[in-house]
Protein backbone atom coordinates (compact mmCIF):
# COMPACT_ATOMS: atom_id res chain seq x y z
CA UNK A 1 0.00 0.00 0.00
CA UNK A 2 1.12 3.41 -0.63
CA UNK A 3 0.26 7.35 0.40
CA UNK A 4 1.35 10.50 -0.30
CA UNK A 5 3.04 12.19 3.18
CA UNK A 6 4.23 15.60 3.25
CA UNK A 7 5.42 15.05 -0.36
CA UNK A 8 7.14 12.11 0.24
CA UNK A 9 6.29 8.54 -1.14
CA UNK A 10 5.64 5.84 2.20
CA UNK A 11 4.49 2.74 1.04
CA UNK A 12 4.14 0.32 4.13
CA UNK A 13 5.12 -3.30 2.58
CA UNK A 14 5.09 -6.74 4.92
CA UNK A 15 8.60 -8.25 5.13
CA UNK A 16 8.96 -11.69 4.13
CA UNK A 17 5.76 -13.56 4.33
CA UNK A 18 4.07 -10.96 6.25
CA UNK A 19 2.74 -13.55 8.56
CA UNK A 20 1.06 -12.33 11.81
CA UNK A 21 -0.35 -14.20 14.68
CA UNK A 22 -1.76 -13.78 17.80
CA UNK A 23 -0.58 -16.70 20.08
CA UNK A 24 -1.45 -18.19 23.35
CA UNK A 25 1.23 -17.60 26.00
CA UNK A 26 1.74 -19.91 29.19
CA UNK A 27 0.35 -18.83 32.75
CA UNK A 28 2.19 -15.85 33.24
CA UNK A 29 5.11 -15.03 34.99
CA UNK A 30 4.17 -11.45 35.00
CA UNK A 31 5.97 -9.17 32.32
CA UNK A 32 7.03 -6.35 34.76
CA UNK A 33 6.77 -5.23 38.12
CA UNK A 34 2.19 -5.17 37.34
CA UNK A 35 0.81 -8.26 38.79
CA UNK A 36 -1.26 -9.99 37.78
CA UNK A 37 -5.16 -8.94 39.74
CA UNK A 38 -6.65 -12.66 40.20
CA UNK A 39 -5.65 -15.83 38.97
CA UNK A 40 -6.73 -17.06 35.57
CA UNK A 41 -11.07 -17.06 35.09
CA UNK A 42 -12.83 -19.68 33.67
CA UNK A 43 -14.24 -17.53 31.31
CA UNK A 44 -12.14 -15.95 28.06
CA UNK A 45 -12.40 -12.40 26.38
CA UNK A 46 -11.61 -12.15 22.70
CA UNK A 47 -8.83 -9.70 22.11
CA UNK A 48 -8.52 -8.02 18.69
CA UNK A 49 -4.94 -5.77 18.05
CA UNK A 50 -4.89 -3.51 14.81
CA UNK A 51 -1.67 -2.71 13.59
CA UNK A 52 -2.18 1.09 12.32
CA UNK A 53 0.28 3.18 10.14
CA UNK A 54 0.07 7.02 11.51
CA UNK A 55 1.09 9.61 9.26
CA UNK A 56 0.15 13.11 8.41
CA UNK A 57 -2.40 12.85 6.31
CA UNK A 58 -4.61 10.03 8.06
CA UNK A 59 -3.97 6.65 9.89
CA UNK A 60 -4.73 3.33 7.70
CA UNK A 61 -5.22 -0.48 9.28
CA UNK A 62 -2.29 -2.28 8.14
CA UNK A 63 -3.19 -4.82 10.09
CA UNK A 64 -5.59 -7.37 12.40
CA UNK A 65 -5.14 -10.19 14.70
CA UNK A 66 -7.56 -11.80 16.95
CA UNK A 67 -6.81 -13.91 19.60
CA UNK A 68 -9.09 -15.84 22.80
CA UNK A 69 -7.57 -15.05 26.03
CA UNK A 70 -8.45 -16.27 29.09
CA UNK A 71 -7.90 -13.67 32.51
CA UNK A 72 -4.69 -14.15 33.53
CA UNK A 73 -3.51 -14.98 30.58
CA UNK A 74 -2.20 -13.38 27.37
CA UNK A 75 -1.10 -13.46 24.18
CA UNK A 76 1.89 -12.14 21.74
CA UNK A 77 1.65 -10.59 18.76
CA UNK A 78 4.93 -10.84 16.13
CA UNK A 79 5.10 -8.64 12.73
CA UNK A 80 7.70 -7.16 10.65
CA UNK A 81 7.03 -3.97 7.87
CA UNK A 82 9.11 -2.58 5.72
CA UNK A 83 8.68 1.03 5.63
CA UNK A 84 9.38 3.13 2.24
CA UNK A 85 10.03 6.59 1.04
CA UNK A 86 11.66 9.32 0.34
CA UNK A 87 13.58 11.50 3.21
CA UNK A 88 13.69 14.57 3.92
CA UNK A 89 16.94 14.89 1.50
CA UNK A 90 14.94 13.39 -1.23
CA UNK A 91 16.26 10.57 -1.28
CA UNK A 92 15.06 6.72 -1.05
CA UNK A 93 15.24 4.48 2.24
CA UNK A 94 13.59 2.16 3.70
CA UNK A 95 13.22 0.71 7.17
CA UNK A 96 12.48 -2.91 7.83
CA UNK A 97 10.80 -2.74 11.39
CA UNK A 98 10.14 -5.82 13.70
CA UNK A 99 7.16 -5.34 16.29
CA UNK A 100 6.85 -8.07 18.95
CA UNK A 101 4.12 -7.63 21.98
CA UNK A 102 2.87 -9.63 25.03
CA UNK A 103 -0.35 -8.16 25.97
CA UNK A 104 -1.05 -9.88 29.30
CA UNK A 105 -5.08 -10.10 30.95
CA UNK A 106 -4.87 -9.27 34.03
CA UNK A 107 -8.24 -8.69 35.69
CA UNK A 108 -12.01 -8.56 33.62
CA UNK A 109 -15.05 -6.93 35.45
CA UNK A 110 -18.43 -7.20 33.77
CA UNK A 111 -17.74 -3.47 31.73
CA UNK A 112 -14.16 -3.18 32.41
CA UNK A 113 -10.66 -4.86 31.42
CA UNK A 114 -7.15 -4.22 32.92
CA UNK A 115 -4.06 -5.27 30.65
CA UNK A 116 -0.79 -4.76 30.59
CA UNK A 117 1.13 -4.59 26.95
CA UNK A 118 5.23 -4.92 26.75
CA UNK A 119 6.57 -4.14 23.14
CA UNK A 120 9.57 -4.51 21.92
CA UNK A 121 10.66 -2.65 18.55
CA UNK A 122 14.20 -3.61 16.06
CA UNK A 123 14.84 -2.21 13.25
CA UNK A 124 16.70 -5.08 11.43
CA UNK A 125 17.73 -3.29 7.94
CA UNK A 126 17.76 0.09 6.78
CA UNK A 127 18.77 1.54 3.02
CA UNK A 128 18.82 5.23 1.81
CA UNK A 129 21.30 6.62 4.86
CA UNK A 130 19.15 5.51 7.72
CA UNK A 131 21.05 4.59 10.91
CA UNK A 132 19.87 1.58 12.42
CA UNK A 133 19.67 2.17 16.02
CA UNK A 134 22.36 0.40 18.56
CA UNK A 135 19.06 -1.60 20.30
CA UNK A 136 15.67 -2.64 20.42
CA UNK A 137 13.06 0.10 21.84
CA UNK A 138 11.47 -2.03 24.70
CA UNK A 139 8.26 -0.35 26.59
CA UNK A 140 5.90 -1.05 28.26
CA UNK A 141 2.23 0.14 29.59
CA UNK A 142 -0.76 -0.56 31.74
CA UNK A 143 -4.03 0.26 30.73
CA UNK A 144 -8.09 -0.34 31.80
CA UNK A 145 -10.36 -0.77 28.58
CA UNK A 146 -14.62 -0.15 29.38
CA UNK A 147 -16.36 -2.71 27.25
CA UNK A 148 -17.03 -1.08 24.01
CA UNK A 149 -14.08 0.99 23.90
CA UNK A 150 -10.30 0.59 22.68
CA UNK A 151 -6.75 1.95 23.14
CA UNK A 152 -4.17 2.89 21.10
CA UNK A 153 -0.89 2.24 21.65
CA UNK A 154 1.75 3.99 19.99
CA UNK A 155 4.81 1.83 19.54
CA UNK A 156 7.06 3.10 16.83
CA UNK A 157 8.12 6.62 15.05
CA UNK A 158 10.25 6.78 11.87
CA UNK A 159 12.05 10.23 12.71
CA UNK A 160 13.53 9.71 8.84
CA UNK A 161 10.27 8.87 6.93
CA UNK A 162 7.87 10.76 9.40
CA UNK A 163 5.37 7.83 9.85
CA UNK A 164 4.41 6.26 13.33
CA UNK A 165 3.09 2.71 14.05
CA UNK A 166 0.43 1.89 16.72
CA UNK A 167 -1.39 -0.38 18.32
CA UNK A 168 -5.01 -0.60 18.69
CA UNK A 169 -5.99 -2.91 20.98
CA UNK A 170 -10.29 -3.87 21.74
CA UNK A 171 -11.90 -6.37 23.22
CA UNK A 172 -15.19 -8.30 24.08
CA UNK A 173 -16.81 -11.16 26.21
CA UNK A 174 -15.98 -14.51 24.39
CA UNK A 175 -19.55 -15.83 22.77
CA UNK A 176 -20.12 -19.45 23.67
CA UNK A 177 -20.56 -21.98 20.60
CA UNK A 178 -18.63 -23.39 17.79
CA UNK A 179 -15.33 -21.78 18.02
CA UNK A 180 -13.37 -22.86 14.88
CA UNK A 181 -14.70 -26.26 14.87
CA UNK A 182 -14.37 -26.80 18.85
CA UNK A 183 -17.88 -28.04 19.11
CA UNK A 184 -17.37 -31.17 16.42
CA UNK A 185 -14.20 -32.52 18.54
CA UNK A 186 -15.12 -34.55 22.03
CA UNK A 187 -12.95 -33.49 25.11
CA UNK A 188 -11.69 -36.74 26.98
CA UNK A 189 -12.69 -36.30 30.54
CA UNK A 190 -12.20 -38.19 33.82
CA UNK A 191 -14.40 -37.51 36.93
CA UNK A 192 -12.98 -39.55 40.27
CA UNK A 193 -15.10 -39.87 43.39
CA UNK A 194 -12.84 -40.08 46.64
CA UNK A 195 -14.04 -40.79 50.53
CA UNK A 196 -11.79 -38.53 52.51
CA UNK A 197 -11.09 -39.72 56.02
CA UNK A 198 -8.50 -39.18 58.62
CA UNK A 199 -6.36 -41.76 56.57
CA UNK A 200 -6.52 -39.79 53.94
CA UNK A 201 -8.66 -39.97 50.74
CA UNK A 202 -9.49 -43.42 49.48
CA UNK A 203 -10.65 -43.76 45.70
CA UNK A 204 -14.87 -44.97 45.22
CA UNK A 205 -14.95 -44.87 41.48
CA UNK A 206 -13.87 -43.21 38.42
CA UNK A 207 -15.99 -42.47 35.46
CA UNK A 208 -14.34 -41.75 31.53
CA UNK A 209 -16.19 -39.45 29.62
CA UNK A 210 -16.17 -37.49 26.82
CA UNK A 211 -18.29 -34.06 25.55
CA UNK A 212 -17.91 -31.54 23.18
CA UNK A 213 -17.44 -27.58 23.65
CA UNK A 214 -21.05 -26.56 24.08
CA UNK A 215 -22.09 -29.74 25.05
CA UNK A 216 -22.74 -32.19 28.21
CA UNK A 217 -21.39 -35.68 29.78
CA UNK A 218 -22.94 -37.25 33.02
CA UNK A 219 -21.70 -39.61 35.53
CA UNK A 220 -23.87 -41.31 38.46
CA UNK A 221 -21.47 -42.58 41.78
CA UNK A 222 -23.40 -44.77 44.39
CA UNK A 223 -22.18 -47.35 46.83
CA UNK A 224 -23.63 -48.94 50.22
CA UNK A 225 -22.00 -48.64 53.58
CA UNK A 226 -22.52 -51.19 56.22
CA UNK A 227 -23.59 -49.56 59.47
CA UNK A 228 -23.32 -51.25 62.81
CA UNK A 229 -27.15 -52.44 64.36
CA UNK A 230 -29.35 -50.34 65.10
CA UNK A 231 -30.96 -49.70 68.73
CA UNK A 232 -33.42 -52.86 68.25
CA UNK A 233 -30.52 -54.74 66.65
CA UNK A 234 -31.89 -54.28 63.33
CA UNK A 235 -29.70 -53.71 60.51
CA UNK A 236 -28.65 -50.50 58.61
CA UNK A 237 -26.74 -48.98 56.07
CA UNK A 238 -25.70 -46.00 54.43
CA UNK A 239 -26.52 -45.29 50.47
CA UNK A 240 -24.73 -43.22 49.02
CA UNK A 241 -25.64 -41.47 45.47
CA UNK A 242 -24.01 -38.74 43.59
CA UNK A 243 -24.62 -37.60 40.29
CA UNK A 244 -22.26 -34.94 37.99
CA UNK A 245 -23.42 -33.02 35.18
CA UNK A 246 -20.49 -31.46 33.16
CA UNK A 247 -19.93 -29.10 30.31
CA UNK A 248 -16.96 -27.71 28.19
CA UNK A 249 -17.83 -24.38 27.91
CA UNK A 250 -14.73 -22.93 25.96
CA UNK A 251 -11.48 -24.91 24.73
CA UNK A 252 -8.66 -22.20 24.91
CA UNK A 253 -4.87 -23.44 23.79
CA UNK A 254 -4.54 -26.50 26.16
CA UNK A 255 -6.94 -24.82 28.88
CA UNK A 256 -10.60 -26.18 29.29
CA UNK A 257 -13.26 -23.64 30.82
CA UNK A 258 -15.93 -26.60 32.67
CA UNK A 259 -19.24 -26.07 34.07
CA UNK A 260 -19.72 -29.04 37.17
CA UNK A 261 -23.05 -29.30 38.76
CA UNK A 262 -23.20 -32.00 41.34
CA UNK A 263 -26.41 -32.94 43.19
CA UNK A 264 -26.67 -36.26 45.79
CA UNK A 265 -28.09 -37.50 48.76
CA UNK A 266 -26.62 -39.49 51.85
CA UNK A 267 -29.57 -42.02 53.36
CA UNK A 268 -28.92 -43.84 55.91
CA UNK A 269 -31.95 -46.86 55.70
CA UNK A 270 -33.36 -48.51 58.79
CA UNK A 271 -36.64 -50.56 59.58
CA UNK A 272 -37.81 -47.92 61.86
CA UNK A 273 -37.47 -44.93 58.92
CA UNK A 274 -34.58 -43.37 56.95
CA UNK A 275 -32.72 -39.91 57.08
CA UNK A 276 -31.61 -38.15 54.15
CA UNK A 277 -28.94 -35.48 53.99
CA UNK A 278 -28.97 -33.91 50.24
CA UNK A 279 -25.77 -32.64 48.63
CA UNK A 280 -25.39 -29.83 45.84
CA UNK A 281 -22.65 -27.67 43.99
CA UNK A 282 -22.43 -26.03 40.95
CA UNK A 283 -19.12 -23.94 39.71
CA UNK A 284 -16.85 -22.94 36.72
CA UNK A 285 -13.58 -24.09 36.68
CA UNK A 286 -10.54 -24.15 34.42
CA UNK A 287 -8.54 -27.18 33.73
CA UNK A 288 -4.97 -27.41 32.58
CA UNK A 289 -2.82 -30.26 31.58
CA UNK A 290 -2.07 -31.90 35.21
CA UNK A 291 -4.44 -29.39 36.48
CA UNK A 292 -7.74 -30.65 37.71
CA UNK A 293 -10.64 -29.40 39.29
CA UNK A 294 -11.14 -30.57 43.00
CA UNK A 295 -13.49 -29.78 45.75
CA UNK A 296 -14.96 -31.40 48.62
CA UNK A 297 -18.43 -32.11 49.88
CA UNK A 298 -19.47 -33.39 53.29
CA UNK A 299 -22.62 -34.82 54.95
CA UNK A 300 -23.02 -34.47 58.70
CA UNK A 301 -25.26 -37.01 60.67
CA UNK A 302 -27.86 -36.28 63.71
CA UNK A 303 -25.78 -36.03 66.90
CA UNK A 304 -24.83 -38.49 69.28
CA UNK A 305 -24.02 -41.07 66.55
CA UNK A 306 -27.68 -41.82 66.31
CA UNK A 307 -27.63 -43.18 62.54
CA UNK A 308 -24.09 -44.78 63.60
CA UNK A 309 -22.18 -42.46 61.81
CA UNK A 310 -21.13 -38.97 62.60
CA UNK A 311 -19.57 -37.34 59.26
CA UNK A 312 -18.83 -38.19 55.57
CA UNK A 313 -16.42 -36.33 53.04
CA UNK A 314 -16.24 -36.75 49.74
CA UNK A 315 -13.71 -35.24 47.23
CA UNK A 316 -14.92 -34.80 43.27
CA UNK A 317 -11.97 -34.16 41.09
CA UNK A 318 -12.12 -33.49 37.17
CA UNK A 319 -9.40 -33.87 35.16
CA UNK A 320 -9.12 -33.14 31.13
CA UNK A 321 -7.01 -35.77 29.73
Amino acid sequence: METRIGGMDVALLPAGTGTALLTFLLPLAVMSAEKADAPASPFPIDLVVESLQVGPRGTETIGSDEARVLPGRGASLDREFTLSGRTSRGGQATEQVRIQAEIRVNRVEPARLALSVRWRVSVLAATGGISIPNAPVIQSAVRELTAGSSQILEVYESPALRVKIALNVRWSPAEEGDAEGQGRIPVPLVARLYDVGDAGAVLINENRLSAPVGGTAAATFSRNVSLPPGKEGGKRFRQERVEVLLSPRFLVGQELSLSIELTGDIVTREAEGSVSHPLAHQGNYLLAPGVPATFDLEAVAGEGGVEGWTRLRLRLEVAAF
